[in-house]
């Protein structure tokens, strides 16, 4: 029973099912667990490094990620174990919601969710570890050697990052896809001079794009860069911390329709402007 083999990428997987569906139908269930830069780093609210990792914007957000978890997790766990599975896949998560924090520490209205980073860690190792791999992706009729697919996906995570008009943590993703490759080096040391080649293609690029985002910044066209200069701090009691930070919310989902119109939004934004409009 292939369950048996992999059991748990099938509990991350049922569970990111259970905690999404949960989001959709209740909106303070998902800003309880949202990422949130303020929230963790004002009131130390840390789990949400954990808990946004296992909720989703909408179906569609949903379905990638845990599409892609069960094509690349169960042969990762089944060859290698569930603790290296769990491994790559938390220090992922964790790691690529920490790179995100930091680059908008200043910025305390940002937001994201979804496993995309931790699944990132996942689809990365896999590249590494099953080097002859290809990637098949929706409607390109050939795979791509993997080694490729990690350059071309740094450089889609800096179009959208720089495009941004979502909630997803396009810088996570790479975060995660960096973390998920050094843990599988740290299990396997071995594969920093037998794979050197592709553990260069997939870190150099990246960690060159996350120096350039953290130090130059205006490189990528970004006006005063992503780290937002910090805000002179305001005193507020705890219910009018909550109206302000409802008010910041919605300001930043009207300015979403207002530059990419309302079918941009996912069912959480969605539920969340009919809601408080």
């Amino acid at each position: 029973m292939e369950f048996l083999s992999a059991p748990l990428t099938y509990i991350v997987i049922i569970a990111n099912i259970i905690l999404s569906f949960t989001g959709f139908k209740n909106v303070s269930f998902i800003e309880k667990a949202l990422f949130k830069t303020d929230k963790i780093l004002k009131k130390n609210q840390y789990g949400r490094l954990v808990s946004s990792g296992f909720i989703h914007g909408d179906w569609g957000h949903l379905f990638f990620n845990m599409f892609t978890l069960y094509s690349f997790g169960t042969s990762l766990e089944m060859m290698y174990g569930s603790l290296f599975f769990g491994g790559v896949y938390f220090f992922s998560l964790i790691g690529g919601n920490l790179l995100s924090l930091y680059l908008h520490r200043n910025q305390p209205e940002f937001a994201s969710l979804g496993a995309s980073g931790a699944v990132n860690g996942i689809l990365f190792s896999s590249i590494l570890v099953f080097p002859e791999m290809e990637v098949m992706m929706f409607l390109v009729p050939v795979g791509i050697p993997g080694w490729l697919f990690a350059i071309l996906y740094t450089v889609y995570s800096m179009y959208a990052l720089k495009s941004q008009t979502d909630n997803v943590g396009h810088d996570a993703h790479l975060g995660g896809a960096i973390v998920g490759t050094l843990v599988t080096v740290a299990f396997f040391p071995n594969l920093a001079t037998e794979k050197w080649m592709i553990l260069s293609a997939i870190l150099i690029p990246g960690i060159v794009f996350i120096y350039i985002l953290s130090q130059h910044p205006e490189i990528m066209g970004f006006e005063k860069g992503i780290i937002a200069k910090k805000r002179k701090p305001e005193i507020l009691d705890h219910q009018g911390q909550i109206k302000a930070e409802k008010a910041a919310e919605f300001k930043r989902i009207f300015e979403k329709i207002e530059s990419s119109g309302k079918e941009s939004l996912n069912d959480y934004e969605k539920r969340f402007f009919e809601m408080n409009k």
